[in-house]
């Protein structure tokens, strides 16, 4: 019997494709992919291996300092990424060299701005803590209520929050910086009252059409740019908060002053915001070499600032190594702003009226749902003080009740409330889970506490029935802690 022949195995045959779109196709996943975790969110401005920082920061009730080290094996849990960039994101959150109130409180050789913001010290020697900054403006009292999600390891009984129900739109604040492929955020940091002010202006006009146009007016011309520093700003788009994209221009601050034998010193005591020390110092050296007029430059920046001192060699043109300074170096930088956030997992360039309304909407709704559920909360729990004083404010009904604690289950217990005095089963729930104690002798404090109850129910009720009220009282209240008048 002859053998069958082999059967050679055909060739897999593709067809035609284009490689333009075939890049085009890939690439954009991956820009997509990416932008998840470099982009902030329009409703708390951050990104997600800051929230998860901040979010394990307070699971482990960091309000003194723990090492830098702890928290980030901690943060492990809910960041699929490195140590080392975990860590690099929870040293920025402390600098206070880039925003005026940093949300985590550094201890340690955390970066400075007089040697290099990216340089510093390892985990293990460093402390960091939670600032009572991030505690009023980002874990307000509806924190627990916000929207969640399973974390990267996809257990169902562990979860991290998707966005943080914060008092203000704090990109606005804080600013932030993103580039992925395709897309990048640049939001310098504005001031806090202006934008509190400007945010409580939206939410008592933003149901009145007809003054859309004055109200974006006066939003614009109020919200402030607020460097931690005080460099010069000379010059600042009209479009940035307007339309989500402009351009900034700032410039550090200089004095002239006199050297030995006829050299002049150009003083430079201030940079533009985030300008590095030593980058400046490095690029004068190149710049003022170059056409041969510099004799020497120092830096004796340190704790009490900045001070550079750039000594120009004897008969060199002031006029012309200001303009050099000015036009050569970082002297004067440009930022370029960019408002691209994160909008329900979509990019999206906002302008400063919408992501007001976008946070708006988040906040409201965070908001009903944690007084709806207290509201409810506290229902029942008037209810059950209602039965409770029902039985015990009575002498007759607290020794039945007493007696069938000692002869009764549990199970018993409740049915017989239920249908010998037609209460709700939970009023039983309540008062079989008091101390004896009480049942026999705490019939002033339930008067008292239902007292405090009712109160705290009239409260509620008041709120949810003016929610834009409660945001901007709160708004107000929370806002003058860090109102310093600059």
């Amino acid at each position: 019997m002859a053998k069958k022949k082999k059967e050679e195995k055909k060739p897999e045959v593709f067809g035609d494709i284009d490689v333009t779109t075939a890049l085009k196709d890939c690439y954009l996943s991956y820009a997509m992919a990416s932008f998840i975790r470099t982009i902030p969110s329009a409703i708390d401005g951050l990104k997600p291996s800051q929230r998860r920082i901040l979010y394990t920061l307070k699971n482990m009730k960091a309000t003194s300092f723990t090492k830098s080290a702890d928290v980030v094996g901690q943060s492990m849990q809910l960041i699929p990424h490195g140590d080392q960039s975990t860590y690099g994101t929870l040293v920025n959150l402390t600098q206070e060299d880039r925003v005026r109130n940093t949300l985590v409180i550094g201890q340690g050789n955390l970066g400075y701005i007089t040697q290099s913001l990216s340089e510093f010290a390892a985990a293990r020697y460093t402390e960091v803590k939670m600032s009572e900054y991030l505690q009023d403006f980002y874990f307000t009292e509806d924190f627990n209520y916000t929207d969640t999600m399973p974390t990267y390891k996809g257990l169902l009984d562990v979860v991290e929050p998707v966005v943080f129900p914060s008092l203000l739109p704090m990109l606005l604040v804080q600013g932030s910086r993103g580039i992925t492929p395709g897309f990048a955020c640049n939001c310098v940091p504005h001031n806090l009252l202006s934008v509190a002010d400007s945010y409580i202006d939206y939410i008592k006009n933003r149901e009145k059409p007809t003054q859309w146009n004055k109200m974006e007016k006066r939003i614009l011309d109020t919200i402030k740019i607020d460097f931690p520093n005080s460099c010069n700003i000379i010059r600042e788009s009209d479009t940035g908060l307007k339309t989500g994209k402009g351009q900034i221009l700032a410039q550090g601050r200089f004095r002239l002053k006199d050297a030995s034998r006829g050299k002049k010193i150009i003083q430079v005591y201030e940079l533009p915001y985030l300008v590095e020390c030593p980058d400046f110092v490095n690029k004068c050296d190149i710049v003022f070499n170059k056409h041969n007029m510099l004799y020497a430059v120092s830096d004796e920046s340190g704790k009490d600032g900045i001070l550079i001192n750039i000594i120009l060699k004897k008969d060199v043109s002031i006029k012309k190594a200001i303009e050099m300074l000015k036009t050569l170096t970082p002297f004067t930088s440009s930022y370029n702003y960019s408002l691209l956030v994160n909008k329900n997992g979509e990019p999206k360039r906002m302008g400063v009226l919408e992501i007001f309304e976008h946070h708006y909407q988040y906040k409201r709704s965070i908001l009903e749902k944690y007084y709806n559920d207290r509201k409810n909360t506290l229902d029942n729990l008037k209810m059950c003080l209602d039965g409770a004083l029902y039985i015990l404010g009575n002498p007759k009904r607290k020794a039945e009740f007493i007696k069938m604690l000692e002869t009764s289950t549990r199970q018993n217990i409740l049915k017989n409330i239920q249908h010998k005095w037609n209460l709700n089963p939970d009023v039983g729930d309540y008062l079989i889970n008091k101390k004896f104690s009480s049942l026999l002798n705490g019939v002033e404090n339930m008067v008292k506490e239902k007292e405090e109850i009712d109160k705290e129910y009239l409260e509620v009720v008041k709120i949810l029935n003016d929610i834009d009220k409660y945001m901007i009282k709160r708004i107000t209240t929370v806002v003058k802690k860090y109102n310093r008048g600059d």
